[in-house]
C-alpha cells in the first residue's frame, strides 16, 4: 500500500515548550493507525498539525504526495482530510440533519440541494442516527452526539478521517458500537487515524499503532507488539512496573 499521509520530522514548539519533537511516520491508504500515549504526549497537537490548525515549527506533512504544511485549515479539509474533536460542539440551534449538512456544504459549495441531502442521509445512516435527523443536539445522548460529529466529518466525503477520542466517556456497549462503526467505515476504503485511550479499541480496530511520550515517538508497530514494549509499558505505568513485568517475563 502507498502512503496517503506522511509526517516528516515534524516539531511543534509553544514558547519554551517542545510539544512535538522530530516525529515521523507514514499512513498507508486504507490503513487504520492508532496514535496513543499518556495524557500530554502530544497526540491532539499532532492531529492539529495534520489538519493545519497548528503550524509546525519544523518538518512537513504530505497528503497524497503533496506538501500541505502551512495551508489553510479549510483548504486541507477540502483536499480530503476530515476530523472530529475531543469536545463535541455541534451547532445547538440546528437539527441533526442541518448539522451534518454543514459538513456536506462546506466540502463543496457548488453541491446541489439534492446532492447535499443525499450526502447527509448517507452519513447519518452510516453512523446510525438517521432516525433522529430532526432532533436538536441537546436531545441526543453523548454517544449520539459523538456519532453526529463523525457524520458531519463523513459528509465532507474525506479520504482521511482523524478521530480524536471519539470513545471517551462512553460505556462498554457504546464503545463496542463505535468499534463496529470504525471497522465499517474503513471497509468502505477510508483511511483513519484514531487517537484513543481505550486500549481495547486500539487492539480491535488498528492495523498499526504509533506511541508518543513527551512529544517523541517511542514505538511504531502492530498494536500487540507496541503494547508489550517495555518503553510503552513504562510510559503508561511507570519504570518500576515495567521492570517488574520484564523480570516476570510478561513483557518481551
Amino acid at each position: 500500500m502507498s502512503a496517503l499521509l506522511s509526517v516528516d520530522h515534524v516539531g511543534v514548539r509553544f514558547g519554551g515548550v517542545q510539544a512535538i519533537k522530530d516525529v515521523s511516520f507514514d499512513v498507508a491508504s486504507g490503513e487504520i493507525l492508532g496514535l496513543i500515549g499518556p495524557n500530554g504526549a502530544g497526540k491532539t497537537t499532532l492531529l492539529n498539525v495534520i489538519s493545519s490548525l497548528v503550524k509546525p515549527s519544523g518538518g512537513r506533512v504530505m497528503f497524497d504526495g503533496e506538501t500541505i504544511t502551512g495551508r489553510k485549515a479549510h483548504t486541507i479539509a477540502r483536499r480530503g482530510v476530515a476530523r472530529t474533536f475531543q469536545i463535541v460542539q455541534p451547532f445547538r440551534n440546528l437539527t441533526v440533519a442541518q448539522n451534518v449538512a454543514v459538513g456536506a456544504m462546506f466540502c463543496d459549495a457548488g453541491r446541489s440541494a439534492t446532492a447535499v441531502a443525499e450526502a447527509c442521509t448517507e452519513a447519518m445512516e452510516q453512523v446510525g442516527i438517521a432516525g433522529k435527523r430532526d432532533f436538536l443536539p441537546s436531545q441526543l445522548t453523548l454517544s449520539e452526539r459523538k456519532r453526529l460529529e463523525v457524520a458531519r466529518a463523513l459528509a465532507t466525503r474525506p479520504r482521511l478521517l482523524l478521530l480524536d477520542e471519539v470513545m471517551a466517556g462512553l460505556n462498554h456497549a457504546e464503545i463496542e458500537r463505535i468499534i463496529d462503526l470504525i471497522r465499517a467505515i474503513n471497509r468502505n476504503g477510508l483511511t483513519i487515524i484514531v487517537v484513543e485511550h481505550v486500549m481495547k479499541a486500539i487492539t480491535a480496530v488498528c492495523h498499526r499503532a504509533v506511541v508518543l511520550q513527551f512529544g517523541e515517538k517511542i514505538a511504531d508497530g502492530t498494536p500487540d507488539r507496541v503494547l508489550s514494549d517495555p518503553k510503552v509499558v513504562s510510559a503508561y505505568l511507570g519504570d518500576r512496573y515495567a521492570r517488574r513485568q520484564v523480570a516476570q517475563g510478561a513483557v518481551a
